[in-house]
């Protein structure tokens, strides 16, 4: 409980001057752009959709990390079941809470943060105790556009207080039927020892969430077997181990192929990435399943990546990378030249481009 019946109580308990709150509580009406700015996310793959975040800024954000750090963080703890956003978790711990078992059933909630309605967020803050203009306050500095958004440091800790009450109506359904139950954000997990498309558990699932006011992704929902095809947030158990999905470290492999024929002058396919992605995604595997190692960095080290630079800007090969703007903008372009320090100091490399296609690889 927060127990808040004045504005002043809330500003002397995060720590923030009571003239900088109500100018920002001003700024929402009179000038949205000294508090929001709103962005949209433009993918490498033009096949995928673009997504819309907000950032906070200038006092606003000191605001809001205030609010996270001095008053919810301490007050707000995740239950048993949630994984993400939440300190130590991650979709690794979301996934090894289900090693053992041998079938799932995974899903995603629509929408997940635009369907926690600002009516919705004010009304827990009015249940924490908050007198009604504290519980606006809090509302106004914690939602945009009428919702919680992504975007804000404060939206994905709210959003698991809002949704404990469902993890726990799941879970124990889950319990009596002998399956585990996470969720990482918007993706629920459950597994069990038997064949969970014919149990039941859709519907249990499907009813839960829709009668507190959310719905299923149904396209997004999958039945089959820990040891197949099916993942839990991109991440497969293997017997009693972690791994990585089979699709990506067959695409890992072809790409760590494709690099050491461009440092041998060979074909090449794309899409072409620096020596540290490419080390980064190997020790992603690797993370998961140690025995990786040695077929994975074997292969990286035996890559001359001087060569690989030089073989690149001789082709005029360039690279696709996931650009942020300004909502409203049009679509950017997300190619753009590798630049390496020998690269930089040689202006007569070809800038030509070819089509190396990043949508090959789901990285």
């Amino acid at each position: 409980m927060f127990n808040f019946g004045r504005i002043e109580h809330l500003c002397r308990k995060i720590g923030v001057n009571e003239r900088d709150m109500e100018e920002t509580l001003d700024d929402f009406d009179t000038n949205p752009d000294a508090v929001i700015r709103e962005f949209t996310v433009w993918p490498a793959d033009p096949a995928k959709k673009s997504r819309d975040v907000i950032s906070a800024y200038g006092k606003f954000r000191k605001i809001q990390q205030r609010l996270y750090h001095r008053l919810f963080q301490p007050r707000f703890h995740a239950n048993r079941w949630s994984h993400g956003s939440v300190k130590a978790r991650s979709a690794v711990t979301n996934a090894r809470a289900h090693i053992g078992n041998t079938f799932a059933y995974v899903t995603d909630v629509s929408g997940f943060f635009p369907t926690i309605s600002c009516k919705r967020v004010n009304k827990f803050f009015v249940d924490q105790n908050c007198f009604y203009t504290v519980a606006g306050a809090l509302t106004r500095l914690c939602t945009y556009d009428f919702h919680l958004a992504l975007g804000l440091i404060t939206s994905p800790i709210l959003a698991n207080e809002l949704f404990k009450p469902i993890d726990r109506r799941i879970a124990h359904a889950c319990r009596k039927m002998n399956l585990t139950y996470t969720r990482f954000v918007d993706d629920i997990a459950i597994s069990g020892k038997y064949d969970l498309q014919t149990s039941g558990i859709h519907g249990v699932v499907t009813n839960i969430v829709e009668r507190n006011g959310f719905k299923l992704a149904q396209e997004k929902t999958e039945w089959g077997r820990l040891d197949g095809d099916i993942t839990i947030t991109g991440i497969r158990t293997k017997k009693h181990h972690l791994d990585a999905s089979k699709a990506y470290v067959a695409e890992l492999e072809r790409i760590i192929a494709d690099h050491i024929n461009l440092a041998e002058d060979n074909d090449f396919t794309g899409p072409l990435l620096t020596e540290g992605e490419l080390f980064g995604k190997c020790y992603f595997v690797i993370g998961l399943n140690s025995g990786r190692r040695r077929s994975l960095l074997g292969k990286l080290k035996t890559i001359d990546w001087k060569t690989i630079y030089e073989h690149a800007g001789e082709r005029g090969l360039v690279r696709r990378r996931e650009k942020v703007q300004r909502r409203g903008e049009p679509r950017p372009s997300c190619i753009e030249q590798l630049v390496t320090p020998s690269r930089a100091k040689n202006s007569e490399v070809s800038t030509k481009t070819t089509n190396i296609d990043a949508s090959v690889a789901p990285f």
